[in-house]
């Protein structure tokens, strides 16, 4: 079954499939609590009991949950029944109005009672672009504190991190100065924010689709090291702004440590997808293709500066 679901600002796709499964959860409890053979049943649905988790994948964006098979083990009830039943409550109890911008994910329940959201390709340049166009001080939605452990600033790690965003500073000035973006600062002091082309042609320039399915015929086909890097890269992404949106959940060294790891992992994947996939140059025979590129670049760029300026307390310069 595919469903809709209404983005925040900013959004991470984890919190929102947890509140998601919340809200299932709690009305399957009051079709449990309406039946008269199965009574006092005491469903934990607190965000942090639901196990949800990326499914890696070579080929789409999946996230899957054994939800049911907690709630399984606990109330002596068929996984998979419960499964089917919660997938049921997430496609008729979504909320969202023609103004928001949509998730779109097909839903599969296993045999085994898991519950796996897959994310489409549509949803995957929306999610993109949506990261692009918010404000740089809805990302305080988050609510990060400084990291206050000064052995951990001097880690050899955020030059690496601190070095990955200054480069990505420099490919979106060399994106602006060919004329493949045009970029603007107002009101965005760090961020680089890509006024031109809106929205970026993630989709048009086949550049999603390389990633995640069949690649547009009109453009060079392939699937090796270049859309393995830009897959990579979304997945890390993805991770950090998930891990982002519930670390408030979870004691604050332990918390910084993951971030930490993270963004090491975001650094990487970039300057591997940097290493691996032409933006200027011969790829300036496909601007689309290579505008979706510096979009993606762009969406990495503010990551990289919210973790070094708001979480690590350190700077994140623009050249070195």
């Amino acid at each position: 079954m595919k469903v809709n679901l209404l983005t925040a600002a900013p959004y991470a796709v984890k919190m929102l499939l947890l509140n998601q499964l919340k809200s299932s959860i709690n009305l399957y409890k009051n079709k449990l609590n309406l039946d008269k053979t199965i009574v006092n049943y005491n469903f934990e649905s607190n965000i942090e009991n639901i196990p949800l988790q990326r499914i890696h994948n070579d080929e789409k964006v999946i996230y899957g949950s054994a939800i049911a098979l907690k709630l399984a083990s606990q109330y002596k009830l068929a996984p998979v029944e419960i499964a089917t039943q919660l997938a049921t409550y997430l496609e008729t109890t979504t909320d969202y109005n023609s103004n928001a911008k949509i998730l779109d994910f097909f839903i599969e329940v296993s045999n085994s009672g898991w519950i796996y959201f897959n994310l489409t390709n549509s949803s995957i340049a929306v999610w993109l672009q949506h990261q692009l166009e918010i404000s740089e001080t809805l990302f305080h939605h988050f609510k990060i504190p400084e990291a206050k452990n000064i052995e951990l600033k001097r880690s050899f790690s955020f030059f690496q991190i601190q070095y990955t965003h200054a480069r990505c500073c420099s490919l979106l000035r060399l994106g602006d100065q060919e004329g493949l973006i045009q970029i603007s600062r107002e009101n965005h002091q760090c961020k680089f924010y890509i006024v031109e082309p809106k929205p970026i042609p993630w989709l048009n320039s086949g550049f999603i689709a390389k990633v995640f399915g069949n690649p547009t015929p009109t453009l060079p086909v392939s699937r090796g090291m270049e859309f393995c890097s830009s897959l990579h890269l979304i997945e890390q992404l993805l991770d950090l702004l998930d891990e982002l949106s519930t670390a408030n959940l979870i004691p604050p060294q332990k918390a910084t440590s993951r971030l930490l790891k993270l963004t090491i992992s975001l650094s990487e994947a970039m300057l591997n997808f940097d290493r691996t996939c032409r933006i200027l140059g011969q790829v300036k025979t496909h601007p689309q293709l290579a505008q979706a590129r510096l979009g993606l670049v762009a969406v990495t760029q503010s990551l990289l500066e919210l973790m070094l300026r708001d979480r690590f307390g350190i700077s994140a310069p623009e050249e070195l």
